[in-house]
């Protein structure tokens, strides 16, 4: 069973290395351009050290999750002495893009290269991980620490370097300082290192380290009350799905990937088991299987924590297509035909991403219909959806300049996601109204993150005071309550 498990090798043949360079053209391409064109979204103002009122401590326990991707954002903005948002993007950007490698040896390291090639382009075609990428948030790093941490448990498989099993637990260990999805991706990276350690060996290289090290943050985070403050009730409303929208993960899917047949790609993983069952496949299943039950049957709310089996379902694809091709299609000419097929269908979802995720090439989507080879339909706002790095700017840049040239402001409100509004205007109030009080300015944001139409008999108690253009298109309007003359 352990020599199932050694399927490292360092040498790569001339057309692997041009397809592996095609692959992470593709991935760069796709996170990359226009990085910092969109304003941030409500989750990213979340992961920024902008209230210097309280010390970078309480910010980091007053938080739903570990520290790691509030440290980056913080050291970014030390680094940069700033908040640009193409900075603050860029190391998110990075980790996804580096994941991509470290994905494709990990999957040549179980399996194979030709499995390793398919699941990889499936992965970095993701709509999910390709918005991760392009956004300041957890999902990129976490991705990438707990890659590193399986990827180095496959090489301690091979050579029995005890420090290989040390690194592992030290990276899966930084990925539970990021969030606890983390927890999905120990399952493999567990039952590798289980399998061929002894228990002393599990315990003292392995388990312990990240104790120790998680502790260092979650000790004060659960002592202090962060934990049943922050995170208990969070997690039981998204469990329950209580104050949210019908949640459809099939749809938030297909929102991210708005390219159909590259989701039909996935159909491969029925033939994962088709040649045999050995412990590296059942580990990878096993990937697949506890997430997918925990956001599927558990969670009535998962949003994109769906991607935690999407994952280990591009391995299994992968492994499943190379079975297909090997043993479905004896004829060269049909295999060459098949080829092509799947060839124009990943070229046509690498075209799709681009119009979606580019901000040069989209012209509204998901907030409006959107012409690409096919008509991109809007999301639908009666599920609860979350989205994040799609193209979006409306101007907020401008609004903040503009507020801050007035005097005397008493209370703002917006139709915009309201964590936004807080970081953009954050030297002012954001006050909702109330059946008594009306703030002093309300902005109106068209297409807005929140997807929520202005009542026109609410608009009638203010007075149009600015209205902001991006490129020659109205993006927002600045209302303002008149001042009653007695």
């Amino acid at each position: 069973m352990r020599k199932d498990l050694r399927f490292f090798t360092y040498s790569f043949s001339k057309i692997e290395l041009i397809i592996i360079a095609v692959l992470l053209s593709v991935t760069v391409i796709l996170r990359f351009p226009q990085l910092g064109y969109s304003n941030f979204y409500g989750d990213e103002t979340k992961a920024i050290f902008y209230n210097k009122s309280i010390s970078i401590t309480d910010f980091l326990l007053d938080q739903r999750k570990g520290p790691l991707q509030f440290v980056i954002t913080w050291l970014t903005e030390n680094t940069f002495n700033g908040f640009n948002e193409k900075y603050i993007r860029l190391p998110f950007a990075m980790a996804g893009s580096l994941s991509v490698l470290v994905f494709y040896l990990i999957v040549r390291n179980l399996f194979g290269w030709k499995e390793a090639v398919y699941a990889s382009f499936l992965f970095t075609l993701s709509g999910f991980n390709i918005a991760f990428s392009r956004t300041a948030q957890y999902q990129s790093i976490l991705i990438l620490f707990c890659l590193i941490s399986l990827f180095l448990c496959l090489l301690y498989t091979k050579n029995k370097n005890l420090l290989l099993l040390l690194f592992s637990s030290f990276f899966l260990a930084l990925g539970i300082l990021t969030h606890y999805d983390t927890l999905f991706f120990a399952i493999p990276i567990s039952l590798i290192s289980f399998k061929l350690a002894d228990i002393k060996t599990f315990t003292i290289y392995f388990l312990l380290p990240i104790i120790i090290l998680s502790s260092v943050f979650y000790g004060p985070y659960i002592i202090k009350g962060y934990f049943s403050e922050k995170t208990q009730n969070y997690v039981m409303r998204r469990i329950t799905g209580q104050e949210y929208r019908p949640s459809s993960s099939v749809y938030t899917l297909k929102v991210y990937n708005p390219d159909v047949f590259y989701i039909l790609l996935l159909i491969f993983s029925c033939f994962y088991f088709a040649n045999g069952v050995s412990f590296k496949k059942i580990a990878v299943f096993c990937w697949f299987l506890i997430p997918f039950i925990v956001f599927e049957l558990i969670f009535q709310n998962p949003g994109t924590h769906t991607n935690n089996y999407l994952i280990p379902l591009y391995v299994m694809s992968g492994v499943g297509f190379v079975y297909f091709i090997e043993n479905y299609l004896v004829s060269r000419k049909l295999k060459k035909l098949f080829f092509g097929a799947i060839i124009t269908i990943l070229v046509v979802s690498f075209f799709i991403k681009a119009t979606v995720y580019i901000p040069l090439l989209n012209t509204g989507y998901p907030w409006k219909d959107q012409q690409a080879l096919y008509k991109l339909r809007k999301a639908n706002n009666s599920y609860h959806l979350y989205l994040y790095g799609f193209p979006y700017y409306r101007g907020w840049d401008l609004i903040r300049n503009y507020m801050l040239s007035q005097m005397g402001v008493r209370g703002i409100y917006t139709n915009d996601n309201s964590t936004l509004a807080e970081y953009y205007l954050r030297e002012f109030d954001i006050t909702p109204p109330g059946s008594n009080y009306l703030p002093q300015y309300y902005i109106d944001v068209i297409d807005n993150q929140e997807f929520k139409l202005s009542d026109p008999v609410f608009l009638s108690s203010y007075s149009v005071d600015k209205e902001i253009f991006v490129d020659g298109k109205l993006n927002a309007t600045i209302y303002k309550k008149p001042i009653l003359v007695l």
